[in-house]
């Protein structure tokens, strides 16, 4: 029972920082087109298209679903061309700044202003330092764990500690906040990059960079897929 209340809290934080990103994009006059938890990216295998998506219908005109892959998730727009770099910025930070909002405002009704503030700052300190020990070879990548692993890790933690569920609750939060943040394309961090990057390229040498700045953003969300296949199956398998 323990373990479908993470999964729950899991949608439940991905659910808020997608729409976080749909509400912006949508004051900023774009019409969302499509929200998803998880990554709903279609990929040609062996001649035939395969996609993660377990289930989608329409809201409003909105096309929601859910994909297997529910480490992250999607908002799809119309654009009607390129997005200024301020909007791109706005939406972008938009998600991880929901998740931060989502792990700060109980610690401060809890502990107050101050003791809410140090400890959500030391969580964030406490994933960035984990990040820099997989940049930099300290830890491996091969001791990533999947989606298996840590539903599991966290049914321990909200069961085993006092305020357990308030302890899982700031750490997805927290961490996907963090994550999300960092420059990498197809994050959202990523996305504020490249929108600067097509923006001032684009501006100086043409459209052809917009283009490019795509294609390094798919490709990039192609391999974050399969190391997220690889982390979800060594999971399971092992």
């Amino acid at each position: 029972m323990s373990q479908i209340t993470v999964i729950v809290i899991l949608l439940l934080v991905t659910f808020g920082h997608e729409l976080a990103h749909a509400l912006v994009a949508s004051a900023l006059g774009y019409k969302v087109k499509k929200i998803y938890f998880g990554i709903p990216l279609e990929v040609k295998i062996f001649g035939k298209i395969r996609s993660p998506i377990l289930y989608k219908t329409y809201i409003r005109g909105v096309e929601v679903g859910i994909s297997w892959l529910i480490l992250g998730g999607m908002v799809d727009f119309d654009d009607s061309g390129r997005v200024p770099f301020w909007k791109m910025s706005l939406i972008a930070v938009a998600g991880p700044l929901s998740n931060f909002l989502f792990a700060l405002i109980p610690m401060i009704l809890i502990l107050g202003i101050s003791s809410g503030w140090s400890v959500t700052i030391f969580l964030v300190n406490t994933f960035l330092e984990s990040i820099g020990l997989l940049i930099t070879g300290a830890v491996p990548f091969t001791a990533l764990s999947g989606v298996v692993s840590m539903v599991s890790s966290f049914s321990i933690m909200a069961t085993t500690y006092s305020h357990g569920w308030l302890l899982v609750w700031l750490m997805i939060n927290i961490g996907l906040a963090v994550t999300n943040i960092l420059p990498v394309p197809a994050l959202d961090g990523g996305h504020i990059m490249m929108a600067g990057f097509t923006s001032v390229l684009g501006s100086l040498f043409g459209e052809k960079y917009v283009k490019a700045g795509d294609n390094i953003t798919r490709m990039s969300l192609n391999v974050l897929m399969v190391l997220m296949i690889f982390v979800m199956a060594k999971g399971i398998l092992f």
